[in-house]
């Protein structure tokens, strides 16, 4: 007899060409599954709505109602060579085999949920090979894309999250050097306007405009002091490094030289 045996728990469909085990032969020594079909048969003789149990024999009704936790593979597999004798007994235990099937893959298959999805043929067809070149089946090949995805995903939001906190400290440095540069340039001025108010100074006494009214010194003195300032300003402008003769501020033959620091 052909077999159409469903592997869930790969996902896959085998064709089988074997022998189907009569009555419960197909039965374990297992402890659990013994209580189980105990019950199943029990369950199943005292459902009063199938009235295919009317044709199972009074003799095997009788061996299965007398059943109970303590009684024996062998009394399950003498039960099961009675029934296939019987006209509904072979349905029964068909049943009863597939019942078990779906109890097993249940079990084997906890923390999972089914779902029924529809794919383009060329997308399961690539599926397939990729399950088939790792060795493992299409559901263990989508858990681990989706595990990838997240892990990608995780790591993208980390990268992100990085790339945010490094934009906001070279945002708060450039903000600081700014400032800095800001603070330079008025500490800058500050002295090139006290520079040239002391230049001016010297050149108003050097001239004897000290003996003016005030008001003609007052004059005199902040046109000396800008005349100063644009000197000074154009020299800084022009280079690094420059030289200011004392003699051009009517000073003496001293030099006076300003290093500017970049």
């Amino acid at each position: 007899m052909q077999t159409l045996v469903i592997d869930k728990a790969n996902n896959h469909l085998d064709l089988e060409m074997k022998n189907r085990k009569p009555g419960l032969t197909w039965l374990t020594s297992s402890e659990k599954q013994r209580i189980w079909a105990i019950a199943y048969l029990g369950k199943q003789l005292n459902n009063k709505a199938n009235k295919k149990n009317e044709e199972i024999s009074e003799s095997t009704k009788k061996l299965i109602s007398n059943l109970d936790n303590r009684s024996t593979l062998e009394q399950l597999i003498h039960i099961g060579e009675r029934l296939e004798r019987d006209n509904y007994g072979p349905a029964l235990i068909n049943r009863m085999r597939n019942a078990w099937r779906q109890r097993a893959y249940s079990s084997s298959d906890k923390g999972r949920k089914a779902h029924l999805i529809k794919l383009p043929t060329e997308t399961d067809k690539k599926l397939n090979e990729i399950a088939k070149s790792e060795k493992t089946n299409k559901t263990d090949i989508i858990i681990k894309l989706i595990e990838d995805s997240k892990n990608l995903h995780s790591n993208y939001t980390t990268a992100l999250k990085i790339k945010e906190k490094i934009i906001k400290k070279l945002s708060t440095e450039l903000k600081e050097e700014k400032a800095a540069r800001r603070k330079t340039k008025e500490v800058a001025i500050a002295l090139l306007t006290e520079l040239s108010r002391k230049c001016a100074e010297a050149e108003l006494i050097t001239k004897g405009l000290s003996l003016l009214p005030p008001e003609k010194q007052k004059a005199e003195l902040e046109a000396a002091i800008e005349n100063y300032k644009n000197h000074l300003t154009k020299a800084i402008n022009n280079a690094s490094r420059f030289n200011v003769k004392m003699s051009d501020l009517n000073l003496g033959p001293l030099t006076l030289t300003i290093r500017l620091i970049n």
